[in-house]
């Protein structure tokens, strides 16, 4: 696909060839998030505006005049889409993620009192990052459900299993597996 132009791509892809929009997107998506970037200056609003991006285009990709730079279009949903989310959220008050609003309560241990057990967002929503992925390579609707339950319900009870081992919040558990996860996969963390 190397040799093959970005409207040549497409006009396969309008065709049928639909698994191919996937090089459209490793072609663009770093060069794509470096513009949205700056377009935003919010890694995961220009994240999303890059996302909808390319479902845009993909669904619009028989309007597409194969004759015209494939480029310039994309470039110009995701300045739309930027700009859709700067007017969005212009009103909006940004935290800094590093400041404590600590109220003097622990509501975590009042909850973990109560025996209500609070499952980290990270481990509970990964649905969403999972069905990508079976989308991506294929699967189609139920492999994606077999794959979230089996995966979520794994981690879950890995995290349940771990904290009550460990006589620790869920939370610290489930951050404990996440970084020694990324720690075995990651060869530059080993490095250092």
């Amino acid at each position: 696909m190397e040799n093959k132009t970005d409207e040549e791509i497409v006009e396969l892809v309008s065709k049928g060839n639909k698994e191919l929009y996937a090089e459209i997107i490793q072609r663009y998506q770093t060069k794509l998030m470096r513009y949205a970037q700056y377009l935003i200056d919010d890694y995961a609003k220009a994240s999303d505006a890059v996302q909808e991006s390319f479902i845009k285009a993909y669904i619009n990709l028989n309007g597409f005049n194969t004759k015209k730079k494939f480029s310039s279009w994309i470039y110009r949903i995701v300045h739309n889409e930027a700009m859709n989310l700067v007017n969005k959220h212009k009103n909006t008050t940004q935290f800094d993620q590093n400041v404590d609003f600590n109220s003097g309560e622990n509501i975590e241990d009042e909850f973990l009192q109560k025996g209500v057990l609070i499952v980290p967002d990270f481990v509970a929503n990964a649905g969403g990052v999972i069905s990508s992925y079976v989308e991506y390579i294929g699967g189609d609707e139920k492999k994606m459900f077999k794959l979230v339950e089996e995966k979520v319900v794994n981690n879950t009870r890995k995290v349940l299993e771990d904290a009550l081992n460990k006589v620790c919040k869920p939370r610290d558990s489930a951050l404990l597996i996440a970084k020694d996860r990324v720690l075995k996969k990651c060869d530059i963390c080993k490095v250092v």
